[in-house]
């Protein structure tokens, strides 16, 4: 189970607070710490990921909006090379680490 979880979101989109406010709260409830990433770009992609990784993140959570979703070919190389899956559900993604 994992205990840190990244979250990285574009901070431009009308569901951005929504989806931190929520993940914020469902973190809280169980027991787990989220870290935030604001991202905008693909080098803020890939500082993210080295950074989560540095700082012991047990999963990655995709934030929704097209920019994003136009993101997926790089998230999921990141993920290869960090994780064993990439799941898509409907407001955000999941990038898992292997256990």
């Amino acid at each position: 189970k994992a205990t840190t979880i990244a979250f990285l979101m574009n901070p431009n989109t009308d569901t951005t607070e929504a989806e931190r406010h929520d993940l914020l709260a469902a973190a809280k409830v169980l027991g787990q710490q989220l870290m935030i990433f604001p991202i905008v770009s693909d080098r803020d992609i890939d500082t993210a990921f080295a950074s989560a990784v540095q700082r012991g993140a047990g999963a990655v959570l995709v934030g929704s909006g097209a920019f994003m979703t136009s993101k997926r070919d790089l998230l999921c190389a990141l993920a290869a090379r960090r994780a064993r899956s990439f799941t898509r559900g409907p407001r955000a993604s999941a990038i898992i680490p292997p256990s």
